[in-house]
């Protein structure tokens, strides 16, 4: 992945998150269909979305932490599901899961690749089997609400070098933007992708060369 494709797809997401925030409560109150929201913010989506306060362009030199940065500025997505986007907290698992489900929807339409969706290995608590049309149709039968939460954040922040940045023993849990080695978004995502020395050498291959070296 390089700087444009990166960009291109922020801008994307964010604009996907606007219609998000904007469209009728009777579409994401309750137990709401995926594949019909989706589809609807698709429908509006038009590339004149002010994304401005949605893309996180400062994170402060003394304190490089993604999160508690958007905490501050009450960014929409400082915890996903973030009420500010569906309403009232979810009032159960599934409902829950279906907000972190159509998120990841979101990004993969803005052009997230699936294979960071998931790491079983890793997050198996947090595993959980996508009921939407959307993932049935791309054989996807595992996403994580781990995952989607951090990286959904990640894509939110400028691109660019970001100093103390490490992912600890590839712990996204401890949040991607924290640490003292430096780092660039670019260079975080392709830690999570692993090594040509990984088992998944096959699916990385692939990867680099849609994104490029």
């Amino acid at each position: 992945m390089n700087e444009p494709d990166f960009t291109a797809m922020q801008t994307s997401f964010a604009q996907r998150l606007v219609r998000l925030i904007e469209i009728p409560s009777e579409y994401k109150s309750g137990s709401f269909d995926i594949d019909q929201v989706a589809n609807v913010i698709e429908e509006l989506v038009d590339g004149t979305e002010d994304t401005s306060r949605l893309i996180v362009t400062n994170i402060p030199k003394e304190d490089r932490r993604l999160r508690e940065v958007m905490v501050a500025n009450h960014h929409p997505l400082a915890d996903c599901p973030s009420p500010l986007l569906f309403g009232d907290t979810f009032g159960s698992d599934d409902q829950r899961v279906s907000r972190y489900e159509l998120l990841a929807v979101l990004m993969v339409t803005s052009g997230f690749p699936t294979d960071l969706l998931d790491d079983g290995a890793r997050f198996e608590r947090w595993q959980f089997l996508p009921t939407s049309e959307f993932f049935k149709a791309k054989q996807i039968k595992q996403i994580n609400e781990q995952f989607i939460s951090c990286w959904s954040r990640r894509m939110l922040c400028y691109y660019g070098s970001i100093a103390n940045v490490r992912v600890a023993n590839r712990e996204l849990r401890d949040n991607l933007a924290r640490g003292n080695a430096g780092a660039t978004t670019e260079t975080l995502l392709r830690q999570e992708l692993g090594t040509p020395k990984s088992s998944s050498n096959a699916v990385i291959s692939s990867l680099f060369s849609k994104f490029g070296k």
